[in-house]
């Protein structure tokens, strides 16, 4: 189709067919990114307990487990595919086990005075805390984890961030520090 107006000179005009969701195929049981991270929780090779391991390694390995468990959980009341089902109760079963390795193991160094297990009872606005190698302030204690205010010496500006427990390494309380041994 060829137009003309008096100010331009002749164009064509093209008919453009909108191609969006509409025309495309059905959607997947479930979201693909959820099949993607189901898939990658259940590659992961798992890490076994050593004697060897430092505290703070198991204690991270915890909650990185616990997390993974939690994700593989919630994806499992969507998944409707029987082999794929079956595949997440496995992958949930050996995951717990593992934590569960991993909760002995963590509890053994417990015994022998080389580390303690840190909660929300161990801390209060206005402590201390050692997190990972550095000393913050505590501002809140949550159930998961701690709120912490970092400060930037050069210039004295400071923000909040979280810390969780897992990679909390010490605490001082009224001049007293209360430090992991390893």
């Amino acid at each position: 189709m060829t137009s003309s107006s008096p100010s331009t000179a002749p164009t064509t005009t093209l008919r453009l067919v909108r191609q969006g969701r509409h025309a495309a195929a059905p959607e997947p049981e479930i979201e693909p990114s959820s099949e993607m991270a189901l898939a990658m929780l259940m590659s992961q090779a798992f890490d076994q307990p050593g004697p060897l391991d430092r505290p703070m390694v198991v204690k991270q390995r915890i909650a990185r487990d616990a997390g993974n468990l939690r994700r593989l959980r919630r994806v499992l009341t969507d998944v409707n595919d029987p082999a794929r089902r079956a595949e997440t109760q496995a992958a949930v079963a050996t995951l717990s086990e593992h934590i569960a390795a991993e909760n002995d193991a963590l509890d053994r160094m417990i015994e022998q005075g080389r580390t303690r297990r840190w909660g929300p009872n161990d801390f209060e606005p206005g402590d201390r805390v050692r997190y990972l190698s550095v000393w913050y302030q505590v501002i809140a204690v949550g159930p998961i984890g701690l709120t912490v205010r970092f400060q930037r010496p050069r210039d004295g500006s400071s923000w909040d961030v979280p810390a969780e427990y897992a990679k909390v390494t010490g605490r001082r309380r009224n001049g007293v520090e209360d430090i992991d041994a390893a």
